[in-house]
């Protein structure tokens, strides 16, 4: 089973989503009408002529030959599936064939489409439940925006605050108000809690996973960034892509400074600061004593203010980061 939120289904996204499934699972995908589910399945796969089915059409479909190791697609919202779901297993099982020989369904869902318990069963050798997420792993989404900005800063923070769409919306016309009020610190909190399966959403955010507002990223849960482009998340994110891509930047200009500060600082006598390391502020609040060219003390500066703000969990302002570009190219 797929299981999808309602904005993906209202906007047809999941429609997209399970016809890319099916043709890679091989599958036929069952379309809409008047007639028993299990009738356009067999119309589905070609077998209309043949369908002969009895009082029980689901346990037919299960134990046709002729369907031998075939597989059908249908979703829950264009038809009542609680029956071939709740059932199929265990009349694939009747059939006693070996699992690459059984009739497969894969069936495409919304959250209110089914009682819970079929989505939250273990997963087991014959069926699986999988619920989409999106975008939830950095190197797809890096090679997805590979070569779209040349900016490699702008290139980070679009990895970093993708969300449910790479485009950046997070569909459904969703309040952007309603993620800064409207998560409960259960959501948040929840991702602090060891958790050894975390793509099927625990009860406390599938509200907040169905309307678009959660996502789950690197391994974690975090609220949609893109629903609201000027709040905290948004923040957090673009200090995540500046410490990602100019620390590197930061430590190395630092290198290069301290091969020019450190013989004059030996000369006058001048201490190493905590730790016995040099590092940007130390530099800089000794650089008039050292002696150091006006030019080096104007990187000093511009690269400490970038890097205080970054240490302090702070993204820099644009015109400092202006600055640091200017100073040390990425």
């Amino acid at each position: 089973m797929l299981v999808f939120p309602r904005f993906a289904i209202a906007s047809g996204l999941a429609d997209h989503v399970l016809d890319a499934v099916a043709t890679s699972a091989g599958a036929r995908c069952v379309d809409t009408g008047e007639a028993h589910l299990a009738t356009r399945v067999a119309e589905a796969m070609d077998r209309l002529h043949e369908w002969r089915p009895g009082s029980d059409p689901w346990w037919d479909l299960a134990h046709w030959p002729a369907l031998r190791g075939q597989c059908a697609a249908v979703r829950s919202w264009e038809d009542a599936v609680g029956d071939p779901v709740t059932r199929w297993e265990a009349l694939t099982h009747e059939s006693g064939r070996e699992p690459r020989e059984r009739f497969r369904l894969l069936v495409g869902v919304g959250l209110d489409d089914l009682e819970g318990s079929p989505l939250d069963r273990t997963p087991s050798l014959h069926v699986s439940v999988r619920w989409w997420w999106g975008v939830v792993d950095r190197l797809d989404t890096e090679l997805y925006l590979s070569g779209r900005d040349p900016d490699p800063l702008a290139h980070a923070e679009a990895v970093e605050v993708t969300a449910w769409a790479l485009e950046g919306s997070c569909g459904g016309g969703t309040d952007g108000h309603a993620l800064a009020t409207g998560l409960p610190r259960a959501v948040r909190e929840h991702d602090r809690t060891p958790r050894t399966h975390r793509q099927a959403p625990p009860p406390e955010i599938r509200p907040h996973w169905d309307l678009g507002l959660v996502e789950l990223w690197d391994g974690r849960y975090r609220p949609v960034a893109a629903a609201d482009p000027e709040g905290e998340e948004r923040r957090v994110l673009r200090w995540r892509a500046q410490v990602r891509l100019l620390f590197p930047y930061l430590e190395e200009h630092r290198v290069r400074i301290l091969r020019e500060f450190l013989p004059k600082a030996l000369t006058v006598g001048v201490a190493p600061g905590f730790g016995d390391v040099w590092e940007l502020g130390d530099m800089f609040g000794q650089g008039r004593r050292v002696g150091l060219s006006l030019a080096t003390y104007d990187h000093l500066k511009v690269a400490r203010d970038v890097r205080n703000d970054l240490a302090h969990g702070r993204p820099a302002e644009p015109r400092q980061v202006e600055l640091l570009r200017e100073k040390i190219p990425l």
